[in-house]
């Protein structure tokens, strides 16, 4: 069960700011509530395995998580990166099927979970539930996806600035100890990164 308070409440307003004109069913709260429980992943931790079946959705309270898949020919390439306050699950998981992402646990993270089972429950209980979390993992998927374009459009300076203020969790860079996987995500090398962040 989720012990603090003031991050599920800030689940619950992520969750109404999804449809406004929709408001969620009444018991919704509780449920969520009894039913989702606070992990504190090891550095690195492995929460999903690209070509396996997630078992749970998360809600970031602190820290980061990051997500990458490895090509045909075992290149890795960083996808996402997600902060405290946001939801990472994937239509995979609402759909039962095989990861196209490893998703993993950054330093210093907790988050709480709820598994599918649980969710399964909420979607025979409530009404066009199972239709809500799917347009929740869509538009966070596009949501990132577009923030990523748009980080590619900038100078290699500006990238790294504009992403260290979108992630201020990750910084300094010495606690993160992801300078590989965010000079990947941002398409400069790592050299490239240490050098722009002296300035």
């Amino acid at each position: 069960m989720l012990t603090i308070k003031n991050a599920f409440e800030r689940l619950m307003r992520l969750l109404r700011s999804i449809k406004p004109e929709q408001p969620l069913p009444v018991l919704l709260e509780p449920y969520l509530w009894k039913n989702m429980d606070e992990y504190s992943p090891a550095s690195g931790e492995v929460l999903v395995k690209q070509g396996e079946k997630p078992k749970f959705a998360y809600f970031i309270i602190r820290g980061y998580i990051y997500v990458h898949l490895h090509d045909e020919n075992g290149g890795k390439h960083v996808k996402r990166f997600y902060r405290e306050n946001r939801i990472v699950a994937f239509l995979s998981f609402l759909e039962l099927t095989n990861s196209p992402y490893t998703i993993v646990a950054g330093h210093d993270t907790l988050v709480s979970k709820i598994g599918i089972k649980e969710m399964t429950v909420i979607y025979d209980t409530w009404k066009g539930m199972k239709e809500f979390a799917q347009l929740v993992m869509m538009q966070y998927d596009e949501v990132k996806e577009g923030q990523h374009l748009k980080l590619l459009n900038m100078s290699a300076d500006d990238r790294v600035r504009e992403f260290y203020n979108l992630y201020p969790c990750m910084w300094p860079p010495l606690k993160a100890r992801m300078d590989d996987e965010i000079a990947e995500y941002l398409q400069i090398s790592a050299r490239t990164l240490r050098r722009i962040r002296k300035r």
